[in-house]
This record gives C-alpha cells, structure tokens and sequence, in this order.
C-alpha cells in the first residue's frame, strides 16, 4: 500500500508538472552495478543468473538518482519476477556519440505482441497470453517511462513469447538537455534509501543487501523469522543473514510447529498471519516457561498508538512498523540477544551454589586433566571460547594438545568441549537455575537450537522432555 500511495503521489506531480529534476553527475557504469547489486541475493534464492556487463566507457551521466533507482528498481524487480527457475538475466550498458543506452534482458516467460503497446499504460494488466493477469504490471512500468521521459531520454520494450523480454532506454550525455535549475550539486555520500518495487507484494527501505554468509557455524545465533509474505521474510533475512542463522516460517502455525522442535534464540514476527497471528503465538510462548524467556519482535502496518500499546502489553519485547529502517531492526536484535547475554553472566555468579553429586566429578589426579578442568571451569560460559584459547591456555603445542586430549578423554577438543558445556546445562536444569534457554546461553551456546539438538544426542531427550522425565 505504501508503495502504491508513493507512486499515486508521483502520478499526481507529473500531472501537475511540479516533479523536478534534481540531477548529479553519474558514473553511469558504477551507478548501475551499485544498484544491480542489490538484487544478487534476491536471484540467489530463485535460482536465477544475474549479470552485469559494461560495454561503455566508464563516462558520467547526469541524472536525479532516487528517479533512476525507480526506474532500475521496476524494470530488474520484473525482470526476476516473470523469470522462472535456471534463468537468466543481463544488464548491459552501450554508447554512441550523444546517449547511453542501458539494456535488461531476461529469459522470462515474455509478452505477446498484441500487449506490447499497452504495458506503459497506467494499471494496465496483460492477460493470459502474455503474463498472467493476477501479475500485470500495474502504474510501474507508466512511472518508469515518464521518469524516464523527464530525463530526456526513452524506454521500449521488445518481447517473444516464452522466450524472454528486453527493456531499453537511453540517456543524454552532457546538459544540454536540462535546465539550470534541475542540476544539483553532488552530495558527499550517495542516499539510496528505497528501492521502488511495484510488482512484488511489498516495498520496504532498502539501504544495503547483505551477502548470505558462507561461514556459519552450528552454533550460530538463531532468528526465526514468520511472515506470510515471502518477500519480507526475505528482506529481514537480508538484512540480518550475514551475522545470524535465519530460519523461516510462513505462518503463526508453522513457526509454532518450528519452535517446539528446535526453539531459536530470537523470534521476529508478523501480527496478521492466516491460521495463528502473532499475538496468538507469542501468547502460546509465554505461557510455556520452557519458551517464555526467548526474545520477541512484533512487526505491522499499524502503527497508530493503541496498536503499539496492545502489542506491548500482549508481550512483545520490541513492537516495529513496517517499513522499518534495516539499521533500526538490526540494533533492536542486538539489544535483546545483549540483554540474553546479562542474564547469562547472571546466571553464572549462581553457579557455585550447585550441589554436584559425586559421580559427576572425574578423577583429577592426572596433573593434565586437572589442568585442563581448571580452563574450562573457568571459561566454558565464554560463547567465544575456541580450542585454540585452551590450548594456549595450558602452554602446549597444537599438536602436543591435540594429542593428549584424545589419549586422556576419547574425545577431540571440540568434542570435550561440547561434553563439559552439556554437563553443566544437565547439573543447572537439575538444579532449576533458570529456563532452558538461559542455561544454555549460562553455559556458552550461542544457539538454542544447536543446544536443544546436541543435548538431545548426549541424553537421549530434549532439555524440555529431560526435565519432564528427571525434574
């Protein structure tokens, strides 16, 4: 909705004639690849190739760039959206005497003939026999040529029916074609705050796109993220995927279903969801001491007072509209899982008040065993605790440790690791130190969920199910 007012504004001004130019000096080539880098995740997940090649020299255009990002968003947004699985799509940037000329090429499901005419009509939609209907292109492609036209330049299309689809439009070299009002001093950093997208289900701020990261670990800080709109649970992903697991549900039901098997260390949520909302599920949570403790951010469209209020009070710990800026979701995440961390250190200063039964002390005679007992005593709540630090930690060689850890324990170092921190969650669920997610971060895992899974494989029994069975 918010995409679709913005747009009716801008219908309104080139009416009106008071939408003005606002333009900047461009690297053309580094513009365009700055902005088709924001889509190379999206292509990612759909399994689509996406490119970029310059065949222009790297020369400088001048143009309003939040207009362009209009443009450019529209015509690659469809580009993706009408390309099935396997595809591909190329940009391409060429150049004559007086223009630019910028190419996006697909090998999407294409457009008959008939309706090539009437795609720049506002709300049109092509019918069945181009793309289906319920797609259509909507007053996108109309803002995109006008934007376009403002610039002095042009957009065409040319189409064939499962085959694929290209969009052209040039750009004027040089000033000639505007006014001396319409050019602008370069600003110091470049504001591309939004990415106008009128063709998938929602448009949010967009600043940058995160590279999924190839690097995680299993236990990696889990975030569960439920939204009934694929796009936005994408979108958070994005935004939050390069230091945390993301894990994704389409529904209050089948995040429910997700948490009971492997409970996230964080849960962000949509309010309106078909089958269980989210003021149902987080109330299911809360009133279960084995889930109440985990984090919860409400996200919505409502954003007068009331609706703010009732979403508190329902217990959220964070309450956001949408759109929302990334950087706000992203310190809002870090403060909650920060606030885990106290209580963690919390739980700790409690620590020696347990009562340990006999037969969980091993024999320490071993002058290497008590040494090594003594380390992880003392660091196994550390969540940044690595081999390396123990092994430093007791002046031997890497392989000299390695070694003697096997030869003493049967394990390797990880393994003895993973095996102490597991104990000590089993003596504090035992003890009834806290819910089980506090014990787990208590005992230095960063995610419940590897948690809840690695106690499950010692044990035989999830944390909740042992203590049903043993508490």
């Amino acid at each position: 909705m918010l995409s679709l007012i913005d747009q009716l504004l801008e219908i309104t001004k080139l009416e009106s004639s008071s939408l003005k130019l606002h333009a900047e000096a461009v690297q053309i080539n580094q513009y365009i690849e700055q902005i088709s880098n924001y889509f190379y995740t999206l292509c990612e997940a759909k399994q689509i190739s996406l490119t970029f090649t310059p065949n222009a020299s790297p020369g400088i255009v001048y143009i309003d760039k939040d207009k362009m990002e209009k443009v450019l968003g529209n015509l690659i947004t469809n580009a993706i959206k009408f390309t099935p699985i396997g595809g591909f799509i190329s940009i391409t940037t060429e150049e004559d005497s007086t223009s630019y000329r910028i190419q996006i090429k697909d090998t999407g499901i294409g457009i008959a003939q008939e309706f090539l005419p009437k795609i720049f009509d506002r709300f049109y939609q092509v019918e069945k026999g181009g793309h289906q209907q319920s797609e259509g292109f909507g007053i996108g492609m109309s803002i995109a040529k006008e934007l376009i036209e403002l610039h002095s330049g042009t957009l065409s299309v040319d189409s064939e029916l499962n085959k694929g689809t290209v969009f052209t439009f040039t750009l004027r070299k040089g000033t000639d074609h505007l006014l001396p009002n319409e050019i602008s001093l370069p600003q110091t950093a470049p504001d591309h705050k939004y990415l106008i997208n009128a063709n998938l289900s929602a448009s949010y701020a967009v600043n940058k796109v995160q590279p999924i990261p190839k690097n995680l670990t299993e236990d990696t800080t889990t975030i569960l993220v439920i939204d009934d709109i694929a796009d936005m649970r994408y979108y958070i992903a994005s935004i939050l995927s390069d230091k945390y697991r993301i894990v994704e549900a389409s529904s209050g039901k089948e995040g429910y279903q997700k948490i009971n098997s492997s409970p996230p260390d964080l849960i962000i949520a949509d309010i309106m969801m078909p089958e269980m909302d989210g003021v149902q599920l987080n109330k299911l949570l809360k009133d279960n001491k084995n889930t109440s403790a985990i984090p919860f951010i409400f996200l919505t469209a409502k954003d007068d007072r009331q609706s703010k209020i009732s979403g508190l009070k329902d217990g959220a710990d964070i309450y956001l509209t949408k759109p929302f800026d990334d950087e706000e979701l992203r310190a809002c995440v870090e403060n909650l899982l920060s606030s885990r961390l106290r209580l963690r250190n919390q739980l700790l200063a409690e620590l020696p008040k347990i009562e340990k039964k006999a037969t969980d002390t091993p024999e320490l005679e071993d002058p290497f065993l008590k040494d090594l007992y003594e380390v992880m005593e003392a660091e196994y709540s550390n969540p940044e605790l690595t081999v390396n630090m123990v092994q430093q930690k007791l002046f031997m060689s890497r392989s000299s440790f390695y070694r003697t850890i096997n030869e003493k324990t049967g394990l390797n170092t990880q393994q003895f690791i993973n095996k102490f921190r597991l104990e000590k969650a089993k003596e504090m669920l035992l003890n009834n130190k806290g819910s089980i997610s506090e014990i787990a971060y208590a005992c230095g895992f960063n995610s419940l969920s590897y948690f809840s899974r690695a106690f499950k494989d010692k044990y035989g029994k999830t944390p909740s199910s042992y203590l049903k069975k043993d508490g």
